[in-house]
Order: structure tokens, then C-alpha cells, then sequence
């Protein structure tokens, strides 16, 4: 338990790593089987996704393993292990997504390579706290944001002789 405790990931930030849909209200954000309510909300942010954490027990004790068994040459195959998990550990792609922020502290990150639909859910959800629409549907696997809203102006179909 305590091997465990010491080389789990950081448990505030939860990331969701393929949503289907977001679905925004004027006072509801429901993703999978969670519902949250709007105000709950802090902030909203197209930004970078962290980086997994490099597990240094491990490399520590695989150093010290092969450091120990490379007398009899089988010790450079955990110190070759923990030399991969370093380069690995260096060479992460950078990853980006839409970063919600609660009142309670937790951290959602919903990752997409697109920046440009990032940056129309942002958009969306600005237009959303401002007023100017009433709900907002979010795709992840077709990378589309449905906005809806009232239609406020003049409608006009078919042939009209005043529109040209």
C-alpha cells in the first residue's frame, strides 16, 4: 500500500481522454455520468494537458538493481529499463484541451489535437455566460459545437421583392 501511495498520479485533475459530448445550459455542464451545475464553474481554458510524472522510484530502484546484478551482465537490463523510462519521460508529446475548472478544486480535461474546435468551445461557452445563447452541445468525435439560441430579426423566406 505504501509503494502504492508513493507513485500514484496527482489525484486533483481528473482527464477525460475521449468524451463523446459536452453538453453546456444556461445552468447545467453534463458529460458522461456526470452533471454539474453552471455557477460551480470557475474558468474555462484551452491550455496544455500535464505531462505524466516521471516515476522515480522505479528508476531509482532499477538503477539499484542493475547497479547490483551487473557483475553477472543481467544488472544492464534494469539499468537499460530505467535509462528508456528517462528518455521516455523526456519525449512526451505535448498534449492540449479544453481545461474546466470547479469550485471544488477539481480540474477536467477534455483532450482534442484540434486547437481551432478548442478555441469554438471557448467561444461558445463565452457567449453562453454573457447571455447571448441558451445552450451549447459539444462533439468531441465529429469536433463540431452546436450553439442554440433565440433567433431575435426579421425572417424572410421564399421571394421578397423589399430583400436584394
Amino acid at each position: 500500500m505504501l509503494l502504492n501511495e508513493l507513485l500514484k498520479q496527482d489525484d486533483d485533475k481528473k482527464i477525460v481522454e475521449n468524451p463523446k459530448i459536452i453538453e453546456f445550459s444556461s445552468k447545467t455542464v453534463r458529460f458522461g455520468d456526470s452533471l454539474y451545475q453552471l455557477r460551480n464553474v470557475t474558468g474555462f481554458e484551452v491550455g496544455k494537458i500535464p505531462k505524466n510524472k516521471l516515476p522515480l522510484l522505479w528508476i531509482i530502484g532499477l538503477f539499484a538493481v542493475g547497479l547490483a546484478f551487473l557483475i553477472a551482465v543481467v544488472g544492464i537490463i534494469p539499468i537499460g529499463i530505467a535509462i528508456w523510462l528517462i528518455y521516455a519521460h523526456v519525449n512526451q508529446v505535448q498534449k492540449y484541451g479544453f481545461i474546466l475548472s470547479l469550485n471544488s478544486g477539481e480540474t477536467t480535461y477534455f483532450i482534442s489535437s484540434d486547437k481551432n474546435f478548442l478555441g469554438k468551445i471557448v467561444s461558445g461557452l463565452y457567449r453562453l455566460m454573457e447571455g447571448d445563447i441558451e445552450s451549447i452541445v459539444v462533439n468531441f468525435q465529429d469536433r463540431t459545437v452546436n450553439v442554440y439560441g433565440k433567433v431575435e430579426g426579421v425572417l424572410s423566406t421564399g421571394d421578397n421583392a423589399q430583400i436584394r
